[in-house]
């Protein structure tokens, strides 16, 4: 699965982005605002300072010129200059005293054009002095006309105005203290949020991960004391998971009683397994015929039946059957037939009249959708007679011919038709035939789109003629397995040899 950032870290990334220009914009307000003040106010105080130093400079221009220039030192000391100079208009140094910055040894050009502009402009209205303001580093660089008898004179003198340096440091502590005000409140801020709402969706989140993994006592346990839309979500899903603990705890209840009715239903279709097997044939007493039964139930009980029996007169009975459909339902009907079967050799054993008084008890218990199919042979000194009731037609094998005789049925399923007569059809067989019942379970069997069929049945007999008994079981039943994809049917098969 890939990877998704939560919603509280999207919300944080965000929250984070839009406090960040918050921020920002209200840092550059600050500075924006409060630098066009202090240009301003720089401007002013560079003017005001220019007009000081030239109110002392007319005290003064009386004086000598080496008094006068102490003089005017020591007064623009008080100032604190970072250097100053006098020269005159050809670029003579007069005087000269350092401040915070070396003094020049001489004038620039661009102090030389600006004195020759200074002293050229007209008297009337004129400025005595040309000042240029450096906001970099709040320094003012003055050149002033001095004056004095003879040639002019100048004075430049660099100031640093020290009040505008203090209150750009304020103004820097104040930004430094704005942005830590605005990191600290953004982060209270956040914090307050996640717990308010990313706490409690925290906890919904891991209730929910602990009711899916199957613990149903788990709630959502925070203070309901906000009654907020997140404090209603909680109280529902605590009703939720009750409502879900208490629909798991009455399955469970009765998944046991489920359980313990599953293991008692078994265990009587168990004990109706090990009856319905004593209804089956017992071959001890036919090994003359070396009998190959199979016998392949769907469920614990079978819908097929079978039997054989020895008569006084000698004559031998097969009888195998078939009831509509599967398991329980179908075992009752072949407990039925069976009995109904017993019953009905205390008068006669021939095929017909057999099926019709099996059939007529039958009809008078069972409604048309209970039913069941059979054939039934009787085998008589080299002769061997058959009547079927809608079962599948089975096979008699002819080794001396290689060809099959197939025993048709000759009436409808038991139990539907009260009046059904179950004609009788009489064969011969030599010694060495092979008989062959089955249900059609057998031919029914399906792998895919095709069913095993009477072909194979048929090839399957052929290719174990040289077997009998349990091999020829055995055989029989692995290859039925090998084809059937699903189980869909119950299979019985029983051959002998005659």
């Amino acid at each position: 699965m890939p990877w998704r950032p939560r919603l509280s870290l999207q919300i944080g990334l965000l929250y984070t982005a839009l406090a960040a220009i918050n921020i920002a914009f209200f840092v550059f307000m600050i500075l924006e605002n409060q630098t066009d003040l202090l240009q301003s106010t720089f401007r002013y105080h560079s003017r005001a300072l220019v007009q000081e130093v030239m109110s002392r400079n007319d005290s003064l221009r009386d004086r000598p010129d080496e008094q006068y220039y102490e003089l005017l030192q020591m007064s623009l000391n008080e100032y604190e200059p970072q250097y100053g100079l006098i020269f005159d208009s050809s670029g003579k140094v007069l005087h000269r005293w350092n401040g915070s910055l070396q003094a020049p040894s001489g004038p620039g050009e661009s102090i030389l054009d600006r004195t020759q502009e200074l002293a050229g402009r007209e008297m009337i209205f004129r400025e005595r002095f040309s000042l240029e303001l450096y906001e970099e580093d709040w320094t003012a660089d003055i050149i002033l006309l001095l004056e004095r008898p003879g040639n002019p004179q100048f004075l430049n003198v660099r100031l640093k105005i020290a009040a505008i340096q203090e209150r750009m440091n304020e103004i820097r502590w104040h930004i430094i203290l704005a942005i830590l005000w605005g990191i600290i409140f953004h982060v209270l801020f956040g914090l307050f949020v996640y717990r308010i709402i990313f706490r409690r969706l925290s906890i919904l989140k891991e209730t929910s991960a602990q009711l899916q993994q199957g613990d149903f006592s788990s709630r959502a346990d925070w203070d309901f004391v906000r009654g907020d839309e997140l404090d209603d979500l909680g109280r529902s899903f605590n009703q939720m998971a009750s409502t879900i603990e208490d629909k798991v705890s009455t399955i469970e209840t009765q998944l046991d009683t489920i359980g313990s009715l599953n293991r008692t239903m078994r265990n009587e279709l168990e004990i109706g397994k090990d009856v319905q097997r004593a209804f089956l044939p017992d071959f001890r007493s036919f090994q003359s015929f070396n009998p190959a039964f199979v016998y392949m139930p769907l469920r614990e009980v079978s819908g097929d039946m079978c039997n054989m029996y020895r008569f006084d007169s000698g004559d031998i009975g097969i009888f195998l059957g078939d009831a509509a459909g599967h398991g329980v339902s179908a075992a009752l009907i072949t407990a039925m037939v069976t009995s109904a079967m017993d019953a009905a050799l205390n008068s006669t054993h021939e095929p017909g009249a057999l099926f019709e008084a099996v059939n007529a008890e039958l009809c008078g218990r069972l409604t048309s959708l209970f039913y069941a199919t059979g054939v039934y042979v009787l085998l008589r000194k080299g002769k061997l007679i058959h009547t079927g009731a809608g079962h599948v037609d089975c096979l008699l094998y002819r080794r001396a011919t290689d060809d099959f005789l197939s025993l048709e049925s000759q009436g409808t399923p038991i139990g539907i038709f009260p009046d059904m007569k179950y004609p009788e059809v009489e064969s011969s067989y030599q010694s060495g035939d092979r008989l062959v019942l089955f249900s059609d379970g057998l031919t029914e069997a399906r792998s895919g789109q095709q069913d095993f069929g009477m072909p194979r049945v048929r090839e399957l007999i052929r290719d174990s003629l040289d077997l009998k008994g349990d091999e020829l079981a055995a055989r029989i039943e692995k290859s039925i397995r090998e084809f059937r994809e699903t189980d869909s049917d119950d299979v019985t098969l029983l051959a002998l040899d005659l």
